[in-house]
């Protein structure tokens, strides 16, 4: 069976997208189409089968999202390689005096005099200890919320305390954002290289993912425009900061473009700057020019400490109490004993 064996019947029922996409299936999962195959152009296959491109275009999203192909932006639909490792973190075995640079990790560090510290001021006052076992709200206490706010405010990240929220980590915020404002088979645009943490998450929530072109500088707005254009999405993830894994800086002026583009298709940033605070005069965030555009995500884990997992976000106004409803969802609050 090959892909040139492809019927369509228009007496049946289901709709003639997934008609193709269970065969295209069917050739993957029985060995006919093997990994990393390219399988024909929209316009080849639409002509050969009498249908229009947008059905294709159908199809292959509805194979897509199940997994067993992959859109790249500029090359075509590939067949995945289901025999790659998974993004899975394991503790790194290289010898003492190497770096294993498969992980975004910082240097191993003695803060044990640090962390004794915080933790004898901590159990110096009763009310402290006793506030740690209590419910919280799931935004978290206003307090904490004013501290982070305060201080990301004097690294020139500006922040309203009431539009933000803890996570536990910056990849949970990701997931957040994802499980409140799509459902399978939504496209949310990324850069053409991507974190591999946002692409784990989105097979997860069956989501297509479309890479907008790069340069030395990040995506730009030329190819931005073109794939809002084409696949209306909602959302764009980015990491304009120390872009994982490229390490590309987008300066102010690309951002504000982007920013632009992004306020005329409707289109949301979710703003991934946890690279952001180890640049000591790093651009201003695209959420310091746009908060109603912009869902900005940070985390402690790169400049202070992985295992702190403590993450944050802030949100437009619109959209801050849906994110606060799933984080009571997922797990009601964020544990005091990890906040600062």
């Amino acid at each position: 069976m090959t892909i040139e064996t492809i019927t369509v019947f228009k007496q049946d029922p289901a709709p003639i997208y997934k008609q193709i996409a269970d065969q295209i299936a069917t050739m993957i999962e029985e060995g006919d189409l093997k990994a990393n195959s390219k399988l024909p152009t929209h316009r080849w296959l639409a002509d050969k089968l009498g249908v229009t491109v947008g059905t294709i275009t159908r199809a292959y999203a509805e194979v897509e999202r199940r997994g067993l192909v992959e859109a790249k932006v500029g090359a075509g639909t590939y067949v995945s390689d289901t025999n790659r490792p998974s993004w899975v973190f394991e503790q790194s075995t290289v010898a003492q005096g190497e770096m294993n640079f498969g992980y975004n990790i910082p240097p191993l560090l003695d803060r044990g005099d640090m962390l004794k510290q915080a933790m004898q001021r901590i159990s110096s006052s009763n009310s402290h200890l006793n506030q740690l076992m209590l419910y919280q709200p799931p935004a978290g206490l206003d307090a904490h919320r004013s501290i982070v706010a305060k201080w990301l405010n004097e690294k020139g990240i500006k922040l309203a305390a009431h539009r933000m929220l803890f996570s536990s980590g910056a990849q949970h915020a990701i997931q957040m954002v994802l499980n409140t404002f799509t459902r399978a088979g939504d496209t949310v645009l990324v850069e053409k290289y991507t974190y591999p943490g946002v692409i784990s998450l989105a097979r997860q929530n069956q989501l297509t993912l479309k890479g907008v072109d790069m340069d030395e500088f990040g995506i730009t707005p030329e190819s931005l425009e073109v794939c809002c254009q084409r696949y209306s999405p909602r959302f764009i993830y980015l990491t304009p900061t120390l872009q994982n894994p490229t390490t590309a800086i987008m300066p102010e002026e690309r951002r504000r473009d982007i920013l632009r583009i992004c306020e005329s298709y409707d289109v949301y940033v979710i703003e991934d700057e946890i690279n952001g605070l180890l640049l000591e005069k790093a651009p201003s965030p695209m959420v310091n020019f746009a908060p109603e555009r912009v869902i900005h995500i940070g985390a402690f884990s790169k400049c202070l400490a992985p295992g702190l997992r403590v993450g944050y976000m802030s949100a437009p106004e619109k959209l801050y109490q849906h994110l606060v409803m799933t984080l009571q969802n997922h797990s009601w609050m964020i544990s005091l004993c990890s906040l600062p």
